[in-house]
């Protein structure tokens, strides 16, 4: 939920391509993406049964030319690094998987890029801006909710 109420904010002031979803599960995210911007997403995720459904949700959705999801553990996929460095990353993803992943995230963006970290809760997200603070991110804007806190970084 944090994750698309950022993306819809981001999404008033414009986006800057190409867009990579990490842990895109069953393809919200990505299918969000490009119904509103009729641009081009990859996303990637480490179950394949999400992957499968993602793909199929996309062609439901009348999206399946413009989203493609592959299984993937972060970057670690041919078809995105190809597409790398990304101006917008979303990772709606657990708080310890994203501080792991903060050095990809940093080697798979550009000076410019947004990224949108989800998934964690509050008393995790100090964790969190601290490994991508490490990475040279800088923290645009906390969406807290409930007891869950959305992250929106600038490189």
């Amino acid at each position: 939920m944090g994750c698309l109420m950022v993306l819809d904010d981001m999404l008033k002031r414009g986006i800057t391509g190409p867009v990579f979803d990490l842990g895109c599960g069953t393809g919200i995210l990505s299918i969000a993406y490009a119904r509103a911007t009729g641009h081009p997403v990859i996303g990637g995720d480490i179950d394949p049964p999400s992957v499968e459904f993602a793909n199929k949700a996309a062609r439901a959705n009348k999206v399946g030319p413009l989203m493609r999801a592959v299984v993937a553990t972060g970057f670690d996929h041919a078809n995105i690094r190809a597409r790398a460095p990304y101006g917008l990353v979303l990772a709606n993803v657990l708080a310890g998987p994203l501080i792991t992943l903060a050095p990809s995230v940093h080697r798979n963006t550009r000076s410019g890029s947004s990224v949108v970290l989800s998934g964690l809760l509050r008393h995790q997200s100090r964790a969190v801006e601290a490994a991508y603070r490490g990475q040279g991110f800088v923290i645009g804007t906390r969406y807290p909710l409930g007891e869950w806190m959305t992250l929106l970084l600038h490189r």
